[in-house]
């Protein structure tokens, strides 16, 4: 029982830590401009500092998405 208490809160750390780390990482509070090769062209990700998002000419196919994950904080992320 003891253990999983242990591990429990192990994990719980891991994830604040990750979550915290994303925060300060991603959340600059400046524009952040990603450009992403997607094979026939280029697609533009735009974060601005409010908080929004912009994706501009993705391409035909989604290899935009594979930039995505790397552009976009985790919490973002949902159905990429």
């Amino acid at each position: 029982m003891k253990k999983y208490v242990i591990l429990g809160i192990l994990t719980l750390m891991f994830f604040v830590g990750l979550g915290i780390y994303q925060f300060f990482t991603l959340d600059s509070g400046k524009l952040q401009v990603t450009i992403c090769d997607v094979g026939q062209g280029d697609a533009v990700v735009i974060r601005t500092p409010h908080h929004h998002t912009l994706l501009s000419d993705s391409g035909p196919d989604n290899s935009v998405m594979k930039c995505l994950g790397k552009a976009l904080p985790f919490w973002e992320r949902i159905g990429i």
